[in-house]
């Protein structure tokens, strides 16, 4: 029988815990000295955990709660205490990536299983993938929108796994194009025609770009319409 197979034998007997525990304890009430604590620290430096150990570890951890106590010790220990700006940027490193994307503890690997908020997430990761990303300025009007950030926009509100149907543009401009598309939707007391089968030409452009260019026009022509309206 090994080593580790003996103790947890031991330790598997309540005689055996309670003998070995609180003021039984060999260590119990002594502090080693600053000493002793550096030679340790010295002979711990540079060593690097494998990887099989660093699972074990997970495992012997997961789901283990620190007391209240404890947290509280814990608390009073950090209390006061400032990170350098060195240790903030590694922190921020870490927290980064830890629950985006299949990181998160709520990743759902199938698209289809997703509400409307998660499927604009996802697609927002998929358009970040393809190089193409929210921007300051829209890409319809040109213009920088005055509160809210850009939007992300779907063809036809079916929201299927296609990021060629998906586009950014201002909150303004996303109003036109569900009056002109015939999704619904109002711009205050103005009244925008919808072009009739602008969905169905949009789907059956081949290309991103050809369907990024008839939205510019599309939009662009109602806006200048509108602002002639207003002259008049």
């Amino acid at each position: 029988m090994g080593k580790s197979s003996n103790m947890k034998r031991r330790w598997s007997d309540p005689d055996y815990r309670e003998s070995m525990s609180g003021e039984n304890a060999y260590w119990y009430g002594k502090k080693r000295s600053k000493e002793t604590k550096r030679k340790i620290s010295d002979v711990s430096k540079g060593k690097k955990l494998s990887e099989e150990t660093k699972k074990k570890l997970s495992k012997l951890r997961k789901g283990k709660k620190h007391i209240n106590k404890t947290k509280q010790k814990i608390g009073d220990a950090n209390r006061g205490k400032k990170r350098s700006e060195e240790t903030k940027q590694k922190l921020r490193e870490i927290m980064k990536d830890k629950n985006k994307g299949k990181n998160n503890p709520n990743w759902k690997e199938n698209y289809e299983e997703l509400g409307l908020v998660g499927k604009h997430k996802r697609m927002r990761r998929i358009l970040e993938e393809m190089g193409i990303f929210e921007s300051e300025i829209c890409p319809k009007c040109g213009k920088k929108p005055r509160i809210e950030n850009m939007h992300l926009m779907n063809l036809d509100h079916e929201y299927r796994n296609n990021p060629n149907e998906w586009f950014y543009m201002c909150n303004y401009c996303h109003k036109i194009y569900h009056s002109l598309a015939g999704l619904g939707g109002k711009i205050g007391i103005v009244t925008i025609k919808p072009i009739p089968n602008l969905i169905k030409n949009l789907l059956q452009l081949k290309n991103r770009e050809e369907r990024e260019q008839l939205l510019k026009e599309v939009i662009l022509k109602s806006l200048i319409k509108e602002h002639n309206k207003e002259k008049e």
